[in-house]
């Protein structure tokens, strides 16, 4: 993400800050990544930490556009 520069967050039919804290869907699917590959997984927490970054940004949410 940083060796590219710009990140433009689209966030389609879903709540920037589910992602941020990985609530309602993102906790069940990293639920299943952590049964699969194990808690601590530091892939998994890569993808965790990624996703906390990313929703942090400033970005453009479906519901807000047509």
């Amino acid at each position: 993400m940083e060796e590219r520069g710009t990140i433009l967050p689209i966030f389609y039919e879903v709540d920037p800050s589910h992602v941020r804290h990985q609530r309602g869907s993102f906790a069940e699917a990293f639920q299943e990544h952590e049964e699969k590959f194990g808690e601590g997984n530091k892939e998994v927490e890569g993808w965790r930490d990624a996703l906390t970054k990313v929703a942090s940004l400033a970005g453009w949410t479906s519901e807000d556009y047509r």
